[in-house]
Parts: C-alpha cells; structure tokens; sequence
C-alpha cells in the first residue's frame, strides 16, 4: 500500500470510499472519476489491478508498469492511499479498509463484477456500490491506446 495520508481510517466525520480499475494511460476522464468518487467522501483509496489480470480482462496488458500507475494516480493528489490487488487474489485490501462506498466508472465492466458484488454482500455488507456518470469530455483509454 502506498499512501499520501497516513492510517486508513485516520479521518474524522467521513465515508471511505474506493475506486478499482487499472487505470492506465491516465486521461481526464480518470481524473473526473476520481474526483466523482472523492465527492463521496473524505478518503479515497484506488486498488489497482495487477497486470496479468489486467490482461485477463481487457485482453491486453497495460501500457504503463504497476509502479508507473500507483506513481500516476498518487501523483493526482486526488487519492489518499493506492492499494495493488484482485477479485482473484481475493480483495483482501477491502477488508482492510472497510469502505463505505465502491465506486465504478460508467463505462467500467469487469468479468468480476459479479464476483465483486458477492464479496462486498458477504464481507462488508454496509458497503455500497455505485455507479458514477460519465463527464462531459468522455475520453476513453482504449481510444488512447489505439493512438499510440
């Protein structure tokens, strides 16, 4: 865990809230997110996906290396802690800090999403998840990736 802040849960009168994703190619619709989620509450930690799961998803493997992307969301100012983890290695990360909300994109999907929705009932079940609406520009990583 990389952290801007300090403890989890080292915050007074505020919801945690999480964003996952791999977050490569950090673009302006990945800042909106971010800033979405952190309207949200008043710590913001990101999980993000390692790569071979990544590659398992999207089917292909990020850009960037995972240091690279923990350097680039931290580098935001908008997270308080990056965390690196999977629905298939077991979202251990979660229970650590308990989060309130669980924020994901609108255009985010997941082969795990299903997975992820049983976890959180099973684990945390005060914890919400949330959709959060697409920003006005709508950059897009794979439109960047096909760029490049």
């Amino acid at each position: 865990m990389t952290t801007r802040q300090g403890i989890i849960g080292e915050h007074e009168n505020g919801s945690r809230v999480v964003v996952y994703g791999s977050f490569d190619l950090l673009h302006q619709g990945h800042i909106e997110f971010l800033k979405a989620a952190r309207s949200n509450c008043n710590w913001l930690g990101a999980i993000l996906i390692p790569e071979r799961y990544v590659k398992e998803n999207k089917g292909v493997l990020p850009v960037h290396t995972m240091n690279e992307r923990r350097c680039h969301i931290l580098g935001t100012g908008i997270v308080d802690a990056v965390f690196v983890d999977s629905l298939s290695e077991g979202l251990v990360s979660l229970d650590a800090i308990r989060p309130d909300l669980f924020c994901l994109g609108y255009d985010q999907t997941t082969i795990w999403e299903e997975k992820l929705e049983k976890h959180l009932s099973m684990r945390l079940p005060c914890c919400q998840i949330k959709r959060l609406p697409m920003y006005a520009g709508g950059v897009h990583s794979r439109t960047l990736r096909r760029a490049r």
